[in-house]
């Protein structure tokens, strides 16, 4: 992951509320959640969880596939463990080892 990529994903995650919505949805692993289900269950606004998954989106972290009139969003695991790997790597000097682990 390059470092334009990584300020995107980091900054994405600067705020609480999107931290909890990646936590609400890793849960779910390859299933996914409808943004209006996800709402409710973090007591969020529709349009707040909108504009915040918009915000997870286009840094890559979140997912999104249409089903119905729903949109369907998951965790982008891939783009998680790049940022991982780019803190562990590329700004830890190679000292730092990291194990990722995922239910999905």
């Amino acid at each position: 992951m390059d470092m334009e990529k990584a300020i995107v994903g980091y900054n994405a995650l600067s705020t609480p509320s999107r931290v909890r919505i990646l936590q609400a949805l890793a849960k779910t692993g390859e299933e996914g959640m409808a943004s209006g289900k996800l709402a409710k269950k973090l007591d969020v606004p529709q349009n707040t969880m909108s504009t915040q998954l918009m915000g997870l989106g286009l840094a890559g972290l979140v997912n999104q596939r249409r089903e119905g009139r729903s949109v369907i969003y998951r965790v982008n695991f891939d783009a998680i463990r790049g940022l991982i790997d780019f803190l562990a790597s590329d700004c830890g000097g190679g000292r730092l080892k990291v194990t990722v682990k995922t239910n999905a």
